[in-house]
């Protein structure tokens, strides 16, 4: 990823044919993070790149191709100094608008041919969150489980079959003591007795109950 904090976390970074979750907090630079990994895969492979193109679901509609080029200005300049640099890099994104569980699970049965004809090494799903608590209420666990259990097993074949990398975004929450308490929305700062101090607070990703 380049960040090293970050690669340290990860033990070196992002790793051909697997999938890595981001959860954070509203705000807290998921959306950046993955325009930043999608320059990284167009990157040329002798600059230690990917050198291939980006599968992009964007469910919060939060994909900004004029942040994508600015990034790519700023991390790789020598990279990307000419205007048919930018315009390639930006062809190379294929962003596909999802709304709803169900469509992304069927897209990405119907992706393989795209995959394979436009050499995708990265595949993002931005954010899984939105998506699953847009179709199911607190009710309907199981029929969210088996949702999210069939799109999860979808993209592990995808970053397998393929040996590209698959990154998907998700919502944390903030989870109570009180007996029955619903969860809530975690705050998009960090707040005095989050996470372990007296208001008994516990930070955790939003599908991960």
């Amino acid at each position: 990823t380049r960040i090293p904090a970050l690669d340290a976390v990860l033990r070196g970074g992002l790793f051909c044919g697997s999938m890595c979750e981001v959860a954070g907090r509203a705000g807290a630079g998921k959306t950046q993070f993955c325009m930043s990994c999608c320059v990284e895969a167009n990157v040329p492979r002798e600059e230690g790149g990917l050198g291939g193109s980006v599968l992009f679901f964007d469910v919060e509609r939060s994909f900004d191709a004029q942040r994508l080029l600015e990034l790519a200005r700023h991390r790789f300049p020598g990279v990307f100094r000419s205007d048919e640099s930018l315009r390639e890099l930006a062809s190379s994104v294929h962003v596909v608008n999802v709304s709803a569980a169900d469509e992304l699970l069927e897209k990405l049965l119907q992706a393989d041919d795209l995959i394979a004809d436009r050499n995708v090494r990265l595949v993002i799903v931005d954010s899984m969150a939105a998506l699953v608590r847009r179709d199911f209420g607190h009710d309907a666990a199981m029929a969210r489980q088996d949702v999210l259990m069939r799109i999860a097993t979808r993209l592990k074949w995808i970053a397998e079959a393929f040996e590209t990398h698959v990154v998907v975004t998700n919502h944390i929450t903030m989870q109570t003591d009180a007996a029955g308490a619903a969860p809530q929305p975690a705050p998009p700062q960090p707040a005095p007795n989050e996470i372990g101090g007296d208001g008994g607070g516990q930070i955790t990703p939003v599908l991960g109950n």
